[in-house]
């Protein structure tokens, strides 16, 4: 069932998460009115982002530098209070994600930075996002990375579950940190090399471990470069196997013996 919300501007209830719209009927029925941040009456009332320039959403929300842009995600951080969000995942197929609502936000420059990439092209802030209207959760999320939209048998489906908010430009970040320190990716704990073992084709390839598990917090906690360590597949798996979750540096001390 949708869910009623007390605004005049939306003409039928919110749909179901997880279902696909066409543009159509995200303007006419629920206020989109560019692939942004949509104002009527003076308020923000819905948020249509666009998977190239959002690659993080719908947790994270970058904001592009354009005057009109800049003025509606400053509005939409000041407002509070929750809007439907909508992801382009196709042509014109806009995923209904939920109600969705400021958790923090920066315009510290180089923290903007971070989330810059070609087709967003310079920001003036970003603004992390999180649900309200959740629900049918896991109660304990693994400190793994997995898609909210995942394919089964080639069968595209929508799947939600609780997860502890991650900034994927942390990653990206510390991948070339690594590079430019050492010139190669290679395990922290075991020394393997994806870039030398499967060249070409894994150019620049590790996975990237929270020292601190994000799913033990109880509450946000800042993330530098240095709680994050280069890993292979392997031991990144063995890492979350063993309960309490030992250091890289144990993990890599038990391996040389």
């Amino acid at each position: 069932m949708g869910v009623r919300l007390p605004d005049p501007s939306y003409t039928e209830p919110l749909p179901a998460i997880g279902t696909f719209h066409s543009w159509h009927d995200v303007q006419n029925k629920w206020g989109g009115n560019q692939t942004f941040l949509a104002k009527r009456d003076g308020r923000i009332i819905c948020a249509t982002l666009d998977r190239a320039k959002n690659p993080d959403a719908p947790l994270i929300m970058v904001v592009g530098h354009k005057p009109k842009n800049t003025e509606r995600g400053e509005e939409f951080c000041q407002q509070g209070g929750p809007i439907p969000l909508f992801i382009k995942e196709d042509i014109d197929r806009w995923c209904y994600y939920g109600r969705f609502e400021v958790a923090r936000f920066t315009d510290d420059r180089a923290e903007v930075a971070l989330f810059e990439n070609p087709q967003s092209g310079p920001l003036s802030r970003v603004i992390f996002l999180r649900q309200v209207d959740g629900q049918g959760f896991e109660a304990k999320p693994p400190d793994i990375d997995y898609d909210a939209i995942g394919a089964v048998e080639g069968r595209r489906r929508f799947v939600q579950h609780l997860a502890a908010e991650r900034v994927p430009s942390l990653a990206r970040a510390k991948k070339q940190q690594v590079l430019d320190q050492t010139g190669r990716l290679a395990c922290e704990v075991c020394g393997f090399d994806f870039a030398e073992f499967y060249k070409p084709y894994a150019d620049k390839f590790c996975e990237v471990h929270h020292r601190r598990a994000l799913g033990d917090l109880d509450a946000p906690s800042r993330t530098t470069l240095e709680d994050l360590a280069v890993l292979c597949s392997n031991c990144h798996r063995v890492i979350h196997l063993i309960k309490p979750m030992p250091t890289v540096e144990d993990l890599r001390r038990h391996l040389s013996r």
